[in-house]
């Protein structure tokens, strides 16, 4: 079975976008944007999405489990995305914006292109 590679690519300006430095002002800043950038990682498996099949009250609890980090940090990075509009949830599934995902053979065709 081939070993499968997805590539985040961020807008070149992610770091200057406002909603980034405003994240990164707050206490736990910078660990709060290490769980935003696993989290697009994580979605960028399910065309941008994370989904569980559990009761939406435990969708964070499956979520830190997946992102090996605490239940509280996760909870309060999924509040800030929301209320920054950077995420949107619909029951037990949350989206995620801005983020672009290429797969490994996009990448490689790409590549090839250049040489």
């Amino acid at each position: 079975m081939k070993d499968e590679k997805m590539h985040l690519v961020l807008h070149p300006d992610f770091f200057k976008q406002l909603k980034v430095k405003k994240m990164l002002r707050l206490p736990y800043g910078d660990k709060y944007l290490v769980i935003y950038i696993k989290m697009m990682l994580l979605a960028g498996k399910n065309d941008g999405y994370l989904k569980y099949d559990c009761k939406q009250e435990e969708f964070v609890e499956y979520l830190s489990l997946d992102l090996d980090e605490s239940t509280n940090m996760v909870a309060e990075v999924l509040t800030f995305l929301l209320n920054n509009e950077l995420a949107e949830t619909h029951g037990k599934t949350a989206y995620l914006n801005g983020a672009t995902y290429i797969g490994d053979d996009i990448c490689s065709k790409e590549t090839e292109n250049k040489q």
